[in-house]
Formats: structure tokens, C-alpha cells, sequence
């Protein structure tokens, strides 16, 4: 059993296998369809926060 609070260090999993009929996973459209996310995007703001420089 794998205990997720105190990970060996360097331990990493790998998956190498690629994935199979990805054409049926959800894609955006399909929340927007089922009611789970809205189809407004909000906009993207002209200027950066004044942390990341002028």
C-alpha cells in the first residue's frame, strides 16, 4: 500500500503506456453541454499584476 503523505524520496511513477480512444474522453464542450461549467470565459486582463515587473 502506498502511503501519499510521506513518499520515498525520488520516487516517481512513469506511464509510458500512451492513452487509448482518446477521441471519447470529455472534452470542454461536453460540461458546457451537461450543465457543469458555464460557456463564458472570463477575459484575459490587458496588464499584469505589479509583482511580475513593469
Amino acid at each position: 500500500m502506498t502511503n501519499y503523505n510521506n513518499p520515498l524520496p525520488g520516487h516517481r511513477i512513469l506511464n509510458c503506456v500512451p492513452s487509448r480512444d482518446t477521441e471519447q474522453d470529455w472534452q470542454l464542450r461536453h460540461a458546457v453541454e451537461a450543465g457543469l461549467v458555464a460557456e463564458e470565459v472570463a477575459a484575459i486582463p490587458e496588464q499584469l499584476g505589479n509583482r511580475l515587473g513593469p
